[in-house]
């Protein structure tokens, strides 16, 4: 059974069955990766979904911003199994996104950094202050 964790179509297949269709923009692999595009109102639900899966650790965050809007990443892992996955969330520049502050501690230190690069804001961060730049 545990070759079968690895397998990626079987991982896509489990993360399918456990996440709401109303949530889920689109799942797709790319080389080894897992991107799941994700409506943005619903990353605290997705993310407690995942869990489920033990893809409970946020590894990474980050924001890419285009001229009209604004995609951000969350590379959550599963240590289990040595995989990690990224959810892809589109927001429209000027739109606010839920905190996941109060799923990840370590999530405060990325929202901040994209408040102060990308000027993307998070509702719940009660400590949305510059890190880098002090103005």
């Amino acid at each position: 059974m545990c070759h079968l964790l690895l397998d990626i179509d079987f991982i896509i297949e489990n993360i399918s069955n456990s996440l709401n269709s109303s949530d889920v923009v689109y799942i797709k692999k790319e080389y080894d990766n897992i991107y799941i595009c994700i409506n943005h109102i619903s990353i605290l639900r997705v993310i407690l979904n995942l869990g489920d899966l033990k893809f409970n650790s946020l590894v990474d965050m980050f924001a890419v911003r285009y001229e009209h809007e604004s995609e951000i990443y969350y590379q959550l892992k599963n240590s289990d199994i040595n995989r990690s996955i990224f959810l892809v969330s589109k927001i429209i520049n000027g739109t606010s996104i839920q905190s996941v502050t109060l799923l990840y501690d370590n999530a405060c230190w990325y929202e901040r950094e994209i408040f102060e690069k990308q000027n993307i804001t998070f509702k719940n961060n009660s400590n949305l202050s510059n890190i880098f730049v002090n103005v």
